[in-house]
């Protein structure tokens, strides 16, 4: 039996990778580089990443 509540995180796992994807392809490198700098602090206070570098 599948765990819904993980089905559920790998679905919306998925819809952020492709937005993700969208937005590295779309945005200008200094305004992407802020963004992922943002993404990755937001990660890290959620407890999600242990470090970021």
């Amino acid at each position: 039996m599948i765990n819904e509540g993980l089905a559920q995180q790998h679905v919306k796992l998925h819809q952020f990778d492709r937005a993700f994807t969208v937005m590295l392809l779309t945005y200008r490198s200094d305004e992407r580089d802020d963004l992922l700098l943002t993404i990755a602090k937001g990660f890290a206070q959620n407890g999600q990443v242990t470090e970021v570098q």
